[in-house]
């Protein structure tokens, strides 16, 4: 299997958070057979907020080891791009083919989450995600997985 991770998960799996390794456990996360990839937008925003929050060395050493474990998908691939416009136009309700479904309204999506459902579409992976900010993408451009991590 192979999944993009959104920005929310890779931070649990740095924190190494008990529910989510019980959560990635159930999905074979890390299983020789599954292949994990990161977008470039996901590592640019963990940079971020590990500097908001002012990582330390260990954590930040454990963020670069992960980064040498995993593929990291580049978005300057222009079929990526133009996953992008077309994700975009669609979340806006102005895309020329493909309209929302009956009932749904149009809405904008966070420009970096707009880059990793492009990325995870072009890979035919799927999403792994804690947010809902993708739903309205399931089975029209992504296949979606969602996990809560949080206390029950």
């Amino acid at each position: 299997m192979e999944f993009v991770l959104d920005t929310n998960i890779w931070i649990h799996l740095i924190r190494n958070t008990e529910k989510f390794l019980t959560e990635a456990n159930k999905l074979n996360l890390f299983s020789d057979e599954t292949s994990l990839y990161l977008s470039i937008v996901s590592a640019g925003e963990l940079y971020t907020i590990a500097g908001r929050n002012k990582w330390g060395k260990q954590k930040l050493d454990h963020l670069a080891l992960i980064f040498e474990e995993v593929r990291i998908v580049p978005i300057s691939r222009m079929d990526i791009v133009k996953k992008y416009a077309e994700i975009d136009l669609y979340s806006q309700g102005i895309h020329p083919t493909i309209s929302l479904p009956s009932g749904m309204s149009a809405r904008n999506m966070g420009k970096n989450d707009i880059w990793i459902a492009a990325t995870t579409s072009i890979l035919s992976a799927t999403l792994l995600t804690m947010d809902k900010d993708f739903d309205h993408l399931k089975e029209v451009f992504i296949d979606l997985q969602t996990i809560s991590v949080t206390s029950d």
